[in-house]
């Protein structure tokens, strides 16, 4: 659990304050930092969403070159965006 909590802070902009882990649930104390992930570029936002999710063929082609980036990619990317910032 400890591992999941620090690999999902380095993908999206947030801190953990404070933790427990207990035999069945958990408890977090955050800072999302939103001045930071609205600082991000598209392929930023892009590339960590990868790293959590597989199989977005747009996403993909976008980041390859093979699709232009266009205003249905963008509000996909700033979806993307909104929701690393309410993680």
């Amino acid at each position: 659990m400890v591992d999941r909590i620090h690999f999902l802070t380095s993908m999206f902009a947030i801190e953990v304050a404070a933790y427990a882990v207990m035999s069945n649930h958990y408890h977090l104390v955050v800072y999302v930092n939103e001045q930071e992930a609205n600082s991000w570029d598209h392929e930023k936002v892009c590339r960590r969403w990868l790293q959590l999710y597989a199989n977005k063929p747009l996403v993909e082609r976008w980041l390859s070159g093979e699709a232009k980036t266009s205003t249905k990619k963008a509000t996909c990317i700033e979806n993307y965006r909104r929701m690393a910032r309410q993680a």
